[in-house]
């Protein structure tokens, strides 16, 4: 039997947005349910965000927030257990998925002070599977690139895919006169609904193709490098002098920094063989990363 299409629900008023942070109560703490995507608009200093998408896979349901319509009340609502959007994004016992915490940390901390915790990088998770095969790759993927060579999505809902978001960059595109500006237009176009409705519903493929093969035994090393790095990524994106920005994808890893972290990483190991503690927990634990 196919699959269900996820349902999708615009939240731009208080009341839904409460009834989605009572929902997440029940749904947040289980394990790797929350995808979410930040629709940052001319990332940089003076970045802000359009809609905030959040698809639920245990209820298979993608909630659109708006935060052009609910401003700092999208993350300061609380719940019937005073929780709140805000709460959930900095908090480290939720797991949240996401693609490229560069921008969006950047924009969430700029305009509403929230740092982002808890974290799992599909764009540094893939990085780490493309190394561990060989590939030396000094500069990240982009989404679209992973959907269209590792994510393998039905010949049908590929080609929806590619049609939305062409349809979207020409919208986009400063050159056919056009600016970032379609994205704050309300009511959202059609076309901007399923830009959205895609880029957050493709996530757990991409999240169940990249974490099968890092929570292989022989993946240890490549999980160690994965943690550091997505710390490292929001810490970066939360200093005034690197936050954020157009070329904020446009980062990787050499050679040299992967010799030089593997050189690091086997000391470690000889130095727990002798008896002192350096075993770190993404070593045994194929979970954390």
């Amino acid at each position: 039997m196919a699959a269900t299409v996820p349902a999708l629900q615009m939240i731009d008023s208080i009341g839904a947005l409460e009834e989605l942070l009572n929902e997440l109560d029940h749904k947040s703490h289980e394990s790797r349910s929350l995808f979410f995507d930040v629709n940052v608009i001319n990332p940089g200093p003076d970045a802000s965000i359009s809609i905030i998408s959040i698809f639920i896979r245990p209820i298979r349901k993608v909630f659109l927030i708006d935060v052009v319509k609910l401003g700092d009340d999208a993350f300061n609502t609380t719940s019937l257990a005073d929780n709140s959007l805000k709460l959930i994004f900095e908090s480290t016992a939720v797991a949240k998925i996401l693609f490229d915490v560069g921008n969006a940390s950047a924009a969430l901390f700029n305009r509403h002070g929230i740092r982002l915790n808890g974290i799992k990088d599909l764009q540094v998770m893939e990085l780490a599977t493309k190394h561990q095969h060989g590939q030396e790759r000094v500069q990240v993927a982009s989404l679209e690139m992973c959907v269209e060579q590792d994510a393998h999505p039905p010949a049908k809902a590929l080609e929806l895919w590619k049609r939305v978001h062409n349809s979207v960059n020409q919208l986009r595109d400063p050159a056919n006169g056009r600016s970032e500006a379609v994205f704050n237009e309300r009511p959202l176009r059609p076309e901007i609904l399923n830009y959205h409705f895609q880029n957050v519903v493709i996530l757990p493929r991409l999240w169940v193709l990249y974490n099968d093969t890092l929570r292989r035994p022989n993946s240890a090393f490549w999980r160690s490098m994965i943690f550091p790095t997505v710390r490292d990524r929001i810490r970066e994106s939360t200093n005034g002098a690197n936050a954020g920005g157009a070329n904020a994808t446009a980062w990787g890893w050499s050679r040299e920094f992967v010799e030089s972290s593997k050189r690091g990483w086997n000391e470690d190991i000889l130095l727990e063989l002798q008896g002192i503690p350096m075993v770190d927990r993404c070593w045994i634990d194929p979970n954390f990363f």
